[in-house]
């Protein structure tokens, strides 16, 4: 399990360790902190000059070497979030063949990849 949050300033490597996941691991869960979430604007997200942590990244980094992922997005409200801040994360399954638990929060997450 990989969670990824040590992105800042100039250098972001967040596309770097996604692909040396994606070389590296034949299994991995991965969890992307300061996520975009496409469909509620009001989660809070992470947006550099060179680069917003979205599925744009997940897309260029993860899939272009796999074909094996799997990205789950919350579905519930930003006020919902346990840590009371609303901020956006994404799960990626790379070499899994079964799903997260859905349905009850806090995994009211959908298969962006469906």
């Amino acid at each position: 399990m990989f969670y990824l949050d040590a992105h800042w300033e100039d250098h972001v490597p967040l596309e770097e360790e996604l692909v040396l996941i994606a070389e590296r691991c034949d299994q991995a869960i991965i969890l992307i902190d300061d996520f975009m979430i496409p469909w509620n604007s009001d989660f809070l997200y992470d947006e550099y000059p060179t680069m917003r942590i979205d599925l744009e990244v997940i897309n260029t980094s993860l899939k272009t070497l796999r074909q094996d992922v799997k990205v789950f997005l919350p579905t519930y409200f930003p006020e919902q979030d346990p840590t009371g801040k609303g901020i956006g994360f994404a799960i990626a399954l790379v070499g899994q063949n079964q799903s997260l638990p859905t349905g009850t929060f806090p995994f009211n997450l959908v298969d962006e990849t469906a």
